[in-house]
């Protein structure tokens, strides 16, 4: 529940338990101040009509629940601006075929109450909302790795000209030993809240709003919130370089761990200096996920050393990786190649002799031989091709 008085009174015996909710948990209230006479009996009448209605709608969801109808718990859910209220099957409210929705007549208000959610076979209820409309606790907001504003509501002053809100807040889910803020004497129904600083990261925290009422404390629900986790720098491995030629690389890398953070940017820097002065920065990327990345370079020298690393910027901080090395690929030039003179001549056979003197910074060179029996080798055969 949303708020719970320190001081209930036991009721009559004799009620049954959809009577205990209605008279207990709910509040109708009824303006009759400028109302005749005579129409306030005709609506003292439609206001016992109307809880009557709630009853059975109420009832039909206990009795759905203790015979185990559609193997589900059923209940009841109160929508205070539209002043409806809706039978539903589940254990939380949501729109099923079984859905029926009535509204209030009659210019009732019903305060208090939210959901009421009976328990398959055992019928047992369990109740959402406030038992006293005065006071309510809200959604925390502004929620950092050290920090939260935790939020209450002030719904009536209920009759008092003046009267003290604060809150308790801890680790404990049951606030069993809370920390309690200093009070705050509002005048008005208003929305209020305090910061809580110094908290640890990525904890659950607790807390409920409470409003001082003369000699009593009316406390809301307990609801719970989370601080973030703390961002570190990210971590980042540069790996080898791949695809090297001449004049082109593929850098590579491995974003490791995103310090926590929703989002990381990466790049790379390269120079042909060690230390790598006079580097430039290439293949900025924003990543969301812990995954490897690379980037092409182009346009390098040839037979030229270059040096680079991967780069990741979070919210906290740069990490730089490993300073890594790449030698490109010498330029490739015409292969230099000798003739040497046809040797084991005889009257139908020679042998013909050649040598490769330079490979033109290539890996390998293929070889072969033209002859022709024509000076200028037109209508040349090619034989001997290899690859050297």
């Amino acid at each position: 529940m949303d708020c719970q008085r320190k001081n209930i009174l036991s009721p009559k015996k004799g009620f049954t338990l959809v009577e205990l909710l209605i008279v207990v948990a709910l509040i109708i209230i009824f303006v009759v101040l400028t109302i005749p006479f005579g129409i306030n009996i005709y609506r003292s009448e439609s206001i016992e009509s109307e809880t009557r209605m709630i009853a059975s709608v109420m009832e039909r969801a206990r009795s759905y629940a203790v015979s185990g109808r559609e193997d589900s718990d059923w209940g009841v859910k109160f929508f205070h601006e539209e002043k409806e209220y809706e039978f539903f099957k589940g254990s939380e409210y949501a729109q099923t075929d079984y859905n029926q929705r009535f509204k209030f007549s009659y210019g009732l208000e019903i305060q208090g109450i939210e959901t009421v959610v009976f328990e398959r076979f055992t019928g047992k209820p369990t109740v959402t909302g406030t038992d006293h409309g005065m006071v309510l606790s809200l959604e925390a907001s502004d929620i950092g790795e050290t920090s939260a504003t935790i939020r209450g509501e002030l719904t009536t002053m209920d009759g008092e000209e003046s009267v003290d809100v604060y809150f308790n807040w801890g680790q404990d889910d049951d606030l069993s030993d809370p920390t309690s803020t200093t009070p705050e004497t509002l005048i008005e129904p208003i929305i209020f809240d305090y910061e809580l600083t110094d908290l640890n990261s990525d904890t659950t925290y607790y807390f409920r709003a409470v409003v001082i009422k003369g000699e009593e404390e009316i406390e809301g629900e307990i609801i719970s919130f989370s601080t973030l986790k703390e961002i570190t720098p990210p971590s980042v491995t540069t790996n080898a370089a791949t695809s090297i030629d001449e004049n082109s690389a593929v850098l590579n890398a491995n974003l490791t761990d995103m310090g926590n953070d929703s989002s990381v940017d990466v790049s790379f820097e390269y120079s042909a200096n060690s230390n790598l002065s006079d580097s430039s920065t290439v293949g900025a990327d924003t990543l969301t996920n812990t995954e490897t990345f690379n980037h092409s370079l182009s346009g390098l020298d040839p037979d030229t050393t270059y040096y680079f690393r991967a780069m990741a910027t979070n919210s906290a901080g740069t990490t730089n990786g490993t300073i890594l090395n790449f030698t490109t690929n010498p330029e490739i030039t015409s292969p230099s190649v000798t003739t040497n003179s046809a040797t084991s001549i005889d009257e139908n056979s020679a042998v013909l002799n050649g040598n490769l003197t330079d490979m033109g910074g290539d890996s390998s060179v293929t070889v072969s031989f033209e002859y022709s029996t024509n000076s200028n080798l037109s209508d040349a055969s090619t034989v001997g091709i290899d690859a050297l």
